[in-house]
Order: C-alpha cells, then sequence, then structure tokens
C-alpha cells in the first residue's frame, strides 16, 4: 500500500500490517473468556511427536480459549473437533501443526507462551503475501493498523511501514 504524505510517501505492507492487527486481536480475545469456534464435521485426530504435545500442554487452555476444540485420546494423540472461526484454512489440520512448530520456536524467544501463539495464530490467519486487497479495503485495514498498540513493528520486529521523504524521492530521480 502506498500512501501519500505530508513530507513524501509511506509504503505500507499489507500482509504484516494484517498480521500485527490479527496478533493485537488474538492477544486481546485471550485476555477474555475466549473466541468463536467452528465445529468440524470430521473431527481429526492428529499422532504429535513428543515436543509438540508438550508444546500443547503447555498451552492448552490458551488454545481453547482461542477456538481450538482439542482433546488428549492416548499418549500422544489429540483429537480437534473445533477450529477458530477466523482461521483462514484449516488445511486438513497442517495449520494446527504448523502453530505447535511456531509456538516451540516462539517459546525459545519469548517468556511468554501467550505472546508466541498469539504471533502463530496472527500468522496463520492473515491475508497472504501477494493477495490482492479490493480497493475499498485497503484504506480500513490502514485504519485498523493505525489504531493497534504498535502499528510500525510486526509481532516478529520486521517493519510494517517503511518512509520514504520528498527530498529521497527527488535525488531517487535524479531531481538534486
Amino acid at each position: 500500500i502506498i500512501a501519500a504524505i505530508q513530507d513524501g510517501i509511506a509504503v505500507i505492507d499489507q500482509r504484516v500490517a494484517h498480521e500485527r492487527i490479527r496478533y493485537e486481536e488474538v492477544l486481546d480475545a485471550l485476555k477474555r473468556e475466549g473466541a468463536s469456534s467452528q465445529h468440524l464435521l470430521f473431527p481429526l485426530t492428529l499422532e504429535l511427536g513428543p515436543e509438540e504435545i508438550d508444546a500443547y500442554r503447555q498451552a492448552e487452555e490458551l488454545f481453547a480459549r482461542l477456538g481450538f476444540g482439542v482433546r488428549e485420546f492416548g499418549a500422544n494423540t489429540v483429537i480437534v473437533d473445533a477450529v477458530p472461526t477466523d482461521l483462514r484454512n484449516w488445511n486438513e489440520g497442517r495449520v494446527f501443526r504448523q502453530i505447535l512448530g511456531d509456538l516451540l520456536e516462539e517459546l525459545e524467544g519469548r517468556s511468554e507462551a501467550t505472546e508466541a501463539l498469539a504471533a502463530s495464530v496472527a500468522c496463520h490467519t492473515s491475508i497472504r503475501a501477494g493477495e490482492r486487497l479490493p480497493p475499498d479495503e485497503l484504506e480500513p485495514l490502514v485504519r485498523r493498523l493505525l489504531e493497534t498498540r504498535e502499528p510500525f513493528v510486526c509481532p516478529h520486529g520486521r517493519p510494517i511501514i517503511v518512509r520514504i521523504p520528498l527530498n529521497e524521492l527527488d535525488r531517487m530521480f535524479g531531481r538534486v
């Protein structure tokens, strides 16, 4: 997204902007009663590795608050019978495994499982890179981004907005 600002232009990464918005929404949902969920017509049985089941057990309550319906079924097996309504693509359980994998990675860099899980869920429920948004959705996305608590960096610390001043644009076009 390119937006004119007073002294130049701002380039906004729409995917990362949406990830920041989703991250804060997920954090807020984890602090409340929980998110809504969609029951699966056919529950999915997943065999997890030892690290995955440990990560799940550590964040079991958080998964429930996010809208996942998961119950253990044996030593390393879980049955998933509900998913968050805002999960864009369930992908036959692969997203659940990716979230668990992300949680394991994130827990190494963060002390809080809540933030780690929120970052992973935000990533998997955001618009995809290269996805074209209709023009009427761009302005509301930017408005929502600017209403977040931290609109300039994504949950992983990458920049969301890059500002290019007019004098830099002039230099790029050989006007200086």
